[in-house]
């Protein structure tokens, strides 16, 4: 009886292990499934100067704090009919969005099946998949393409506009990528080439370096184009100025938010309600030191030492920073949209 006694106590003592293993994997698949449908697709842009890369980015749009912590996740794109337009021979190596509102932007190699990018088809159905959380995304995407339209005989500083600075957070934070687009509809613009792109503050003070003449600027109409630039500190406050182009000589202004850093990952700093009519509450961890809310332009038109909530009543409709300063001297900025 003392044997059996054993066996039992062992039995009992297994399958405990395999409940506890059995709900560990329960909630863990939960949580990526939450997560997985908080993730959403935002674009595809190119490459400048790599006809084998294009960039995928992705967005948390959730509505609660769960989020993936992943540093190891890979990332695909398919036809809906399973073709393969990205390379499945990738590392492990990309952390998704963490935070809610967090952009990322991703380098992806295509498919060795095709020369570049400009064989996708025109009009793409299909799903990017990711790997560590497995996340499935449907997407529907235009890849305008071009035959035969005549080339222009000048260029117009008009014809291209920044869509978005995203930061990399493949390598440090002082790297982020400079989405431009072009403007024109019915017409090729010409192939520049050899040109560099340089971020200057309002203030007409560089604050990147400048890149390397190797780039050319988007050609045909809708074309969007991904370039990496190096700033000389950390972005955390609202980014507002211009890039300036040569060869040809353009000015881009720009004034916006870029992705979180790792030091917003960790303290999660939120604005409510967002659209806000009257006022605005901060939900953050740390003490803060003072507030600023700035408008599109980069010009400030709020500044409170005090704490949450910041009466927004005098202020106009439209888009708006919010840059907090905490007693550690760190700065964390979000953007609202304000509706009256």
């Amino acid at each position: 009886m003392k044997v059996k006694g054993i066996e039992i106590y062992s039995y009992l003592k297994g399958m405990k292990w395999m409940l506890c293993l059995f709900m560990s994997l329960y909630f863990l698949g939960a949580s990526a499934q939450s997560y997985c449908d908080n993730l959403s697709f935002e674009g595809i842009y190119y490459d400048g100067l790599d006809f084998q890369t294009i960039y995928i980015v992705l967005n948390n749009k959730g509505s609660n704090s769960n989020g993936s912590d992943s540093d190891y996740a890979s990332i695909f794109l398919r036809t809906i009919d399973g073709d393969s337009l990205t390379s499945r021979v990738s590392t492990l190596e990309y952390s998704l969005p963490e935070v809610i509102s967090e952009k990322v932007i991703y380098p992806v190699k295509i498919h060795e099946s095709l020369n570049s990018y400009k064989d996708f088809p025109e009009e793409i159905e299909g799903v990017i998949e990711t790997i560590f959380p497995d996340c499935i995304l449907n997407i529907q995407y235009s890849n305008f393409k071009i035959t035969s339209l005549p080339n222009r005989s000048w260029i117009d500083c008009d014809d291209y506009s920044i869509v978005d600075v995203i930061k990399d957070r493949s390598n440090s934070t002082k790297y982020a990528y400079a989405v431009i687009q072009s403007n024109v509809e019915d017409s090729t613009l010409l192939n520049t080439g050899y040109t560099s792109f340089e971020f200057f503050s309002k203030d007409d003070e560089s604050i990147s370096y400048q890149t390397s003449s190797s780039h050319y600027l988007p050609i045909y109409p809708s074309d969007t184009f991904a370039f990496v630039m190096q700033f000389k500190e950390f972005i955390t406050a609202p980014l507002c100025g211009y890039i300036k182009t040569y060869n040809p000589d353009c000015i881009l202004p720009y004034c916006g938010i870029v992705s979180s850093t790792e030091e917003e990952i960790a303290t999660q700093l939120s604005l409510y309600p967002n659209p806000a009519s009257d006022q605005l509450f901060i939900k953050t961890e740390l003490p803060i030191d003072f507030i600023q809310v700035f408008d599109s332009k980069g010009k400030e038109q709020i500044q409170s030492l005090g704490g949450s909530p910041i009466n927004i009543r005098q202020l106009n409709e439209g888009i708006y920073f919010v840059v907090v300063k905490f007693e550690n001297g760190k700065e964390l900025a979000r953007k609202f949209i304000l509706k009256k």
